[in-house]
């Protein structure tokens, strides 16, 4: 932070807010994410001044806010970047991803997961997995055991006439 009277500054500073016809200054950096990015300030063009605390602590508190709104649109930027990165793997990938919260709700369905349930995205976001893979028939081709007894993250596949799918199972929810 810095402030003051344009006349007691060192000449070649004095010069040019001299030039802009300022009188007294004051700058407060803007700090956003950690990381500076400019300055917000106040001149007084009319008269030299003296800045009140009041004055440096309202300028403070306006850089402050500046730099979280700044910090917080980079992060919201940053978000969209992960998630069309990830959209894209997802939807490039060969294989069926499906992924769930710790409930067995469905959070990402991609193409290759319409393909092999034959339902759209659209439908099955926020639908419990296991209503899903019942209605394809996923379901009937494990074995009751393997139902019963696999833990989170364990995988099965069939291969059956001119259809081949693999089911991933990412959460732990009750056995139906």
């Amino acid at each position: 932070m810095s402030y003051g009277r344009v006349s007691e500054l060192p000449k070649d500073q004095r010069d040019w807010f001299t030039m802009e016809g300022v009188k007294s200054f004051m700058r407060v950096p803007i700090m956003a994410g950690g990381t500076w990015w400019g300055t917000v300030g106040f001149d007084d063009c009319l008269e030299e001044r003296s800045w009140q605390p009041l004055d440096v602590e309202t300028l403070r508190a306006t850089a402050g806010l500046i730099g979280v709104a700044i910090a917080h649109d980079q992060t919201v930027s940053a978000q969209r970047d992960s998630e069309r990165h990830v959209r894209g793997i997802l939807e490039s990938a060969l294989e069926s991803i499906i992924t769930t919260d710790d409930c067995g709700v469905i959070l990402e369905f991609n193409s290759a997961a319409e393909a092999m349930f034959g339902v759209t995205r659209k439908l099955v976001i926020g639908a419990r997995i296991r209503d899903v893979i019942s209605q394809s028939g996923c379901a009937r081709s494990m074995t009751p055991a393997w139902r019963a007894t696999s833990p989170p993250g364990t995988a099965t596949s069939s291969t059956g006439g001119s259809r081949s799918w693999r089911c991933v199972v990412k959460t732990s929810f009750p056995p139906s």
